[in-house]
């Protein structure tokens, strides 16, 4: 049975991402992360060398949670255009099977 008009959840498992892809995008996205955090950090300490440790974290945490959302929009927005997808693949693949059906019954 469609889940709000979109697919099953088998058909969701046939188009997910295969394990070892996903170890090496979370491998490389923690890497990344850490890199831009230690070049962030270096630039702070070497522009802004007299902040207190609270200054500093306070900037780090606003740093922060600028990148997270950043990221989180740009999956939630990935991630609304693949349903839309999905949703469009799905209503194209019920019509289509209703005229397969139309077609069959008026042989």
């Amino acid at each position: 049975m469609p889940v709000h008009g979109l697919t099953t959840s088998s058909q969701f498992r046939a188009i997910s991402v295969p394990a070892e892809r996903r170890w090496r995008a979370t491998l490389l996205a923690t890497l990344a992360g850490a890199l831009v955090f230690f070049i962030f950090e270096a630039s702070k300490s070497a522009i802004f060398p007299s902040l207190t440790i609270w200054q500093s974290h306070n900037i780090t945490i606003a740093f922060g949670s600028m990148i997270a959302g950043g990221a989180a929009w740009f999956a939630m927005v990935r991630q609304a255009s693949m349903l839309q997808t999905l949703a469009a693949e799905e209503a194209l693949r019920e019509r289509l099977e209703i005229r397969q059906r139309a077609l069959e019954e008026s042989e």
